[in-house]
């Protein structure tokens, strides 16, 4: 692979063996679909992992697969970054929305008009309109996948980047 990798280990978490394999559309939907920010696996904020090394990340076209409720994604488009937020979910997209649309005007992470991009689409299948990434945020997205996919997540994930495109991913232990 051509790219950096920055790999942040999160030890005292572990997702339990259910939520880690969940990777069907039903699944994921269904999920989100009582899903309350602070419970679960939605922590209500920006990642504390992307906020430690956010300002050593490179700025250009980012991607954030399995985004949710874009708490990142804002995170990111507040350093500068266009950011694709993508997930497979239509509930956790439209969450998404009403999280950003919800953030006052005096909020830091409060995303300039057109900064960040909801889409409903699955990563496996997602075809960027604008070329590769400069940068693709994983945020333990390759960990909810089932095992029998990382090789696919890994395919994917360098086919989105450019040549000099990094990939920065928080992962439990696998």
């Amino acid at each position: 692979m051509r790219f950096r990798l920055h790999n942040i280990y999160l030890k005292f978490i572990i997702l339990t063996t259910s939520i880690c394999r969940m990777s069907s559309l039903s699944t994921w939907e269904g999920m989100w679909q009582d899903l309350d920010p602070g419970t679960a696996f939605d922590v209500a904020q920006p990642s504390k992992c992307l906020e430690a090394v956010i300002d050593s990340l490179p700025i250009g076209k980012t991607l954030v697969p399995g985004a949710g409720r874009a708490y990142d994604a804002a995170l990111l488009a507040s350093k500068g970054n266009p950011v694709i937020a993508l997930d497979i979910s239509k509930t956790a997209i439209k969450k998404a929305g009403s999280y950003l649309a919800s953030l006052s005007d005096d909020d830091p992470l409060k995303p300039k008009e057109g900064s960040i991009e909801l889409i409903c689409d699955d990563f496996f299948e997602y075809s960027p309109k604008d070329g590769p990434f400069d940068l693709v945020w994983d945020c333990t997205f390759l960990c909810a996948l089932d095992p029998s996919q990382r090789q696919d997540w890994a395919k994917t994930t360098s086919s989105l980047l450019g040549p000099k495109g990094v990939l920065c991913t928080m992962i439990f232990p696998i």
